[in-house]
């Protein structure tokens, strides 16, 4: 039996469609996307398959076509339209928010945590953290193109520019002696258990580039491991205190400055069952 899906479980309509396709799949062995192509009305799977890979977005055509399989209410065409949208906007801080805010208001539950544009900025794209943790390294360039290339050339030199010149302005970075650019605090954490959608996005940008690390890095250079247990939902709140605990002492045991690499440490622990009950009704989790 397929779950059932929301589309307002979503803050990334790419994440939607997957999450369809793999319960489907799940459901049915047979599924393939040489199958679901003919009913949203496409000719072929090519389309499909690199809307899902992440080597396009949907055209307004082919989102329509979604609306009309999925079978959306209003509301819900309305959300996953937005979804498309926010998904093709690039680098236009403004455009990004306002659509964030017309989410927001759309959204049954109401409970998006909005931030203002530069902090917005700050948090959910993935390189403003890393590369306040580059102005730390041994041979760290303020250099736009330097820090590109150091980047494996995920971002680009404007990009770079961009996000040192918001991180000075919030206070993040700042000029220390000789005018070099240094982190203005040792660490940074954001609130616990808040459904930010600034957060999920970087959550989501960082998954996104471990899983690539497995094909990318070699496994002498990563450490990806993961364990599958039971647990009482009652232990959830010990369960995430555990985690916290661990990421700052691993952080205060590992952590050098300066530094010769920058690394990233994920930590995912989530429910693999359908939580009885919606689990632990009072824990505002992510």
């Amino acid at each position: 039996m397929i779950r059932a899906i929301s589309v307002f479980d979503y803050t990334d309509y790419r994440s939607f469609v997957s999450s369809f396709f793999k319960e489907k799949k799940n459901d049915n062995p047979n599924f393939s996307l040489r199958l679901w192509a003919p009913k949203l009305g496409l000719k072929g799977p090519s389309a499909l398959s690199m809307v899902l890979n992440g080597q396009r977005h949907p055209g307004s055509e082919l989102t329509d076509q979604f609306v009309e399989f999925f079978r959306f209410s209003s509301q819900q065409a309305k959300y996953f339209r937005l979804l498309v949208r926010l998904a093709k906007v690039n680098g236009d801080e403004k455009k990004r928010i306002e659509l964030l805010k017309e989410l927001q208001k759309i959204h049954p539950k109401n409970n998006f945590y909005l931030l203002d544009g530069d902090m917005f900025d700050s948090i959910s794209n993935w390189y403003f953290f890393a590369i306040r943790e580059l102005v730390q390294l041994e041979d760290f360039k303020e250099d736009y193109s330097w820090i590109s290339k150091r980047l494996n050339k995920a971002i680009s030199p404007q990009e770079a520019k961009r996000a040192i010149t918001v991180m000075l302005r919030l206070g993040l970075l700042k000029q220390g002696t000789n005018k070099k650019l240094v982190q203005a605090d040792n660490q940074i954490t954001t609130t616990s258990d808040i459904g930010s959608e600034a957060l999920k996005q970087f959550h989501e940008e960082m998954i996104t580039l471990a899983r690539q690390s497995i094909r990318t890095v070699p496994v002498y250079e990563r450490e990806i491991t993961s364990v599958t247990l039971n647990i009482s939902p009652i232990k959830m709140k010990e369960a995430k205190e555990l985690i916290r605990e661990f990421r700052i002492r691993f952080t205060d045991l590992i952590e050098e400055s300066p530094g010769k690499e920058t690394y990233q440490l994920n930590v995912q622990f989530f429910p693999l069952t359908n939580l009885k009950n919606g689990g632990m009704k009072n824990e505002k989790n992510e």
